[in-house]
């Protein structure tokens, strides 16, 4: 897996976008929420569609980055890397290794 887009990401609420990028199908008009790199959004990192407990999900996904850096600065003054605690899993996971 190649290394994640870097952070800071923004929320782009309700782009209008009439057609599916995943399908190419014409979808109900609801709008899309994006995930960028940018406040313009130039760069794309995730697509939400859909209603259900959307800013949660969006807050959770911009936060990722951060959450990663700084998991890895903990493990990093804890104990090296041993790669069977939960945090080496799950910053493994992160990263594709697992």
């Amino acid at each position: 897996m190649s290394k994640h887009t870097p952070g800071p990401w923004f929320y782009i609420p309700k782009v209008e976008a009439r057609y599916d990028p995943f399908t190419g199908t014409r979808r109900p008009d609801q709008g899309a929420h994006w995930i960028g790199v940018d406040p313009e959004n130039t760069k794309s990192v995730a697509l939400l569609i859909g209603e259900e407990n959307l800013e949660a999900n969006a807050a959770l996904i911009i936060a990722s980055p951060d959450l990663l850096q700084e998991l890895k600065r903990v493990r990093d003054l804890t104990h090296q890397e041993c790669g069977n605690c939960s945090m080496c899993n799950v910053i493994n996971k992160a990263e594709g290794k697992k």
